[in-house]
């Protein structure tokens, strides 16, 4: 495994599955309800989650996959940042979010900032559904959108403030 690995990079490696899985609620697509499912690794001494798909139901545990060694591939990201309006977790059933702190707690392991995104079928007996895109943020076009409103927002006030102003 690479020691330098980056945000959407294509990676390869062998790991261990060191646990049962993690369910974290995400809406799916057309906006159902589920869980994105993720497993800890270990690989070289390292522990990071790897997200094996989403499902509608939570899911506990999997003993078909723990202790075992699979050969991985799949793109790093970085977890999803908690918002303001993000509950906190309830652990007894699922999560609403994670990151590196939670899962250290949650698997007495240190686990690194990012996940793989797993893109081989190695899950493929759970029947998860996997998209085939990943979203990459782009807010360009809201940028944009913003600064042109603000900047007519502001012609029309001076054009405003002028004709008031005008002298006759």
């Amino acid at each position: 495994m690479p020691i330098n690995i980056k945000v959407f990079e294509k990676i390869k490696f062998s790991g261990t599955i060191i646990g049962n899985p993690i369910s974290v609620y995400n809406l799916g697509e057309k906006g159902a309800y589920g869980f994105d499912i993720y497993y800890p690794l270990s690989v070289e001494n390292k522990s990071f989650m790897i997200k094996a798909g989403w499902s509608p139901l939570v899911i506990k545990e999997s003993k078909n996959f723990i202790g075992k060694k699979f050969k991985f591939e799949g793109v790093v990201l970085n977890y999803k940042k908690r918002n303001i309006f993000t509950p906190d977790n309830n652990e007894k059933n699922f999560y609403y979010f994670i990151n590196s702190e939670i899962l250290t707690k949650k698997y007495n392991k240190k686990f690194d900032n990012f996940y793989l995104y797993e893109t081989s079928n190695i899950f493929k007996s759970l029947n998860l559904k996997k998209s085939n895109n990943i979203n990459i943020r782009n807010n360009h076009l809201q940028y944009a959108l913003t600064w042109y409103s603000l900047c007519f927002i502001i012609i029309i006030t001076f054009i405003k403030y002028r004709k008031k102003n005008e002298i006759h």
